[in-house]
């Protein structure tokens, strides 16, 4: 079986946690952004404005290193850093921890991309702007999704090994880390895509 095969396989067997998990995800984006309008003085540092400070340096440092440039660290990024180093890996020495980071991320996402923070425009740009948003919130929160579902399997296979019929927590622990890996494949294609688009978004934006 490939290795995207073997992460399919490892999804569909996990389908109704996955769903689960897409509900939580995405709920939580569109909690965030009538959070955003409804109590828009609590999250003024966050959501102020598209062209505040911290947006524009971003912006500006990631069109100075071109195209293949912003694509290969925004990847690079999500993947070390978003996926394995702020989810799976905690979650491998605490069982479930990363979700403490992964889902909160969702919320804040609602938060900065918040439709009802700035002012709305229909003009082709505006409209295609938003487009991009949405497809990235689908395609990186997917990636963050996928990352989650291997670290509650794996805490699944470890704390609970005969659930699982596993003899013991330590099969249980290398059961799980396994699976983890079949994950990754997907995560990173996943997130790849979601690194073009975002370059995309930089480089026409």
């Amino acid at each position: 079986m490939s290795l995207i095969g073997n992460s399919v396989k490892i999804v569909k067997d996990n389908g109704e946690v996955y769903k689960k998990l897409n509900y939580i995800f995405y709920g939580l984006v569109i909690i965030g952004m009538f959070s955003a309008k409804f109590v828009p003085s609590s999250f003024n540092p966050i959501s102020e404005s598209p062209d505040n400070a911290v947006l524009f340096s971003y912006l500006h440092q990631f069109r100075e290193i071109g195209f293949l440039g912003a694509f290969s660290v925004i990847f690079i990024v999500n993947l070390a850093m978003g996926s394995f180093a702020q989810i799976t890996l905690p979650s491998l020495i605490i069982p479930f921890s990363g979700f403490l980071i992964g889902v909160p991320r969702m919320f804040i996402w609602g938060i900065i991309f918040s439709p009802f923070t700035r002012k709305l425009s229909f003009s082709h740009a505006s409209i295609l702007a938003g487009f991009l948003i949405v497809l990235l919130i689908l395609f990186e929160g997917q990636g963050y999704i996928l990352t989650l579902l291997g670290t509650y399997i794996h805490g699944r296979s470890f704390l609970f090994p005969e659930k699982n019929n596993l003899k013991n927590k330590k099969e249980g622990y290398l059961i799980g880390l396994k699976k983890i890996g079949y994950l990754y494949p997907i995560i990173a294609a996943v997130l790849l895509l979601s690194a073009l688009l975002e370059a995309v978004s930089v480089s026409a934006f």
